[in-house]
């Protein structure tokens, strides 16, 4: 609140009352009421002294008192006040001088990375001697210059391969093998363009005369023959459940002998392995894997997790079947084992299947000569007969054959029957169908009757 008050200088000769001598009102901020801060400028540029174009200077700031309506006032409002007062008016700065880059002068080029052909190249640098400063002149990125370098011809000595073995006079036996030595000219690739001039163009041969002759052999017939080398394994580590306890691995290569005669294998000697120590070996795993059937037959191999087909490594316990057979075993006449390993019924018969699923026996279709026989699907197949028939007689009434596949007593006794019963009818149409002897009393004038119904026409 703000309050102003008036003091009475004379009073009043009639009976009339003063006015007010106080009144009161309440502070509203920028319009009776203000406040007021120590107002601060930026810092200067740097100040240097007189005649000095770089180097020491100082940097100032103005201090100013503000009332709060952004009016400026004087600077006793603020003093009168306490206000807190900033006491670092001047600082000092440095006005960097300016100097460009010192660069060195450049290197002489190098030799030639390559001594012939094309493709080579040649660099040369050059290093900062001073670097810049203030606004001088930066120094380049760029320190090193490379260039082609000039080409000329290569020239080198090439091998040609190894000959044929050369026997003396014989089909097999120890021999010799030669190979030649011939300079060429060419841009640095000598598979590409290589061409053959004389040898004083190349300098000395680098090889002795036991690369241009080596000995052979031909194995004669029941020789045992020793292969090369393979190709050292990767390395290998001895792993329990996916992690090892060793640091060094094993890579092993192994040669075999070729048996040139049958007769003679029992005389040669077996695969050769080496075996030798490495490091930084991995942790395998082998899973067997298997292709689709093929008429109940599949092929089933090793793989490594590499992805490598090896041999060994993996359970022999766990190898699953290469051959499909169907349990329990298709020994019914006319059956064979599916692909979808249950017994079925070759062309021309249908399956009869017991209740449980299993096939009973196969019966010839009708017909089945001169038309394609009636292929059912396989839930056909596996429906049960649902008779209360079948089921009582099922054991004598359809069923001729025994689960073994044996043709059941009974139907020798029919088939027996039946043709005792062929036999009396065929006999019975005898005597029936036997013509009659004429009789004597017939006139033998009705001989000719017997012609008047030849089926001529014209009589």
């Amino acid at each position: 609140m703000q309050r102003r008050t008036r003091h009475l200088l004379r009073p009043s000769l009639s009976s009339r009352t003063c006015a007010e001598d106080s009144q009161v009102r309440p502070c509203l901020l920028n319009e009776n009421c203000f406040q007021f801060q120590y107002n601060l400028t930026e810092w200067s540029t740097c100040q240097l002294s007189e005649n000095a174009t770089c180097g020491q200077g100082v940097r100032t700031r103005l201090l100013s008192c503000v009332r709060s309506d952004g009016k400026p006032v004087s600077m006793d409002q603020c003093e009168q006040r306490n206000l807190a007062k900033p006491q670092r008016m001047s600082i000092h700065c440095l006005v960097e001088c300016v100097v460009n880059c010192q660069l060195s002068e450049w290197t002489a080029w190098t030799e030639c990375s390559q001594t012939c052909g094309h493709g080579g190249r040649m660099s040369r640098t050059r290093f900062i001697m001073l670097p810049s400063q203030g606004e001088g002149r930066p120094c380049p990125r760029e320190l090193t210059q490379q260039k082609a370098c000039p080409v000329t011809p290569c020239y080198s000595w090439v091998l040609s391969n190894w000959s044929a073995c050369k026997l003396e006079g014989g089909d097999c036996g120890e021999g010799v093998q030669i190979r030649s030595l011939s300079c060429v000219v060419h841009n640095g690739l000598v598979a590409s363009s290589a061409v053959r001039v004389d040898d004083a163009q190349c300098k000395e041969v680098p090889w002795q005369d036991g690369t241009l002759q080596q000995l052979c052999s031909v194995p004669c017939p029941g020789d045992c023959h020793l292969t090369g080398w393979s190709e050292w394994s990767t390395c290998e580590l001895t792993c329990i459940d996916g992690r090892s306890f060793e640091t060094m691995g094993r890579q092993s290569r192994s040669r075999t002998f070729i048996i040139q005669s049958f007769e003679n294998q029992d005389s040669c000697p077996q695969q050769i392995l080496e075996t030798r120590p490495c490091t930084g070996g991995k942790c395998y795993h082998y899973t067997w894997k298997a292709s689709l059937w093929n008429n109940n037959e599949r092929t089933v191999w090793c793989q490594r997790s590499d992805g490598v087909n090896v041999t060994g490594g993996c359970s022999p316990q766990a190898r699953p079947a290469a051959i499909r057979q169907c349990s329990p075993a298709c020994r019914k006449p006319f059956s064979y084992c599916t692909q979808g390993g249950v017994c079925g019924c070759e062309k021309g018969y249908t399956e009869i299947m017991r209740s449980n699923g299993f096939l009973d026996y196969c019966m010839k279709v009708p017909g089945s000569e001169d038309r394609k026989a009636h292929v059912k699907n396989l839930a056909g197949k596996n429906r049960p007969v649902n008779s209360k028939i079948h089921d009582i007689f099922k054991g004598w009434s359809i069923q001729p054959l025994d689960p073994d596949g044996r043709v059941k007593i009974w139907v020798y006794g029919v088939s027996g029957g039946g043709f005792l019963i062929m036999i009396f009818l065929v006999f019975t149409s005898y005597l029936v169908c036997k013509k009659p002897k004429p009789h004597q009393s017939t006139p033998p004038q009705q001989k000719p009757l017997t012609f008047a119904y030849d089926g001529d026409l014209d009589m």
